[in-house]
């Protein structure tokens, strides 16, 4: 308990620490949880995966950090080996799902969207046209070009 009442806000580090003493409690000291335990892990992951926004940091960027933090924290709930889905309450559920909700539903602005989107367009159309076999190209470096332009349907039936 006193790892995850002590678990420092947005350090994914601590949220993984946590995580890994539930596996290893359970699998070597066959620890059975119950339910203020399972409370203060949910509690402590849920505050050491919550990302603190910063000025610099783009909005597509905290809402991708968002996105993986709350798979982790389900993940870890679901997991066999922590059991933490058999101990915790329906509070506890509803703060995970709390959780991932505000992860999946994070506002970016659409301006934001919209240039950011456009400049990897760009730089994707650069990038595929400098990828088409020339003549300048021997043998081999355009097997290889026409190789990793195959599609995974074209792939399977070679």
């Amino acid at each position: 308990l006193a790892i995850c009442n002590t678990s420092r806000p947005e350090s994914l580090k601590d949220a993984t620490v946590i995580y890994k003493a539930l596996i290893k409690l359970r699998r070597c000291n066959g620890h059975v949880f119950v339910g203020y335990e399972g409370s203060a892990a949910i509690e402590g992951m849920i505050r050491s995966c919550t990302p603190v926004e910063r000025p610099k940091m783009s909005k597509e960027k905290m809402k991708g950090k968002r996105l993986d933090r709350a798979g982790f924290l389900v993940e870890s709930v679901l997991d066999k080996d922590t059991t933490l889905y058999t101990c915790i309450t329906d509070e506890d559920y509803e703060k995970v799902v709390k959780f991932v909700y505000e992860a999946v539903t994070y506002y970016v602005p659409p301006s934001d969207l919209a240039a950011e989107n456009a400049e990897e367009a760009e730089a994707g159309e650069a990038e595929e046209v400098s990828e088409e076999p020339t003549e300048e190209l021997g043998y081999h470096a355009k097997l290889k070009l026409e190789k990793a332009a195959r599609t995974p349907l074209q792939i399977l039936t070679d």
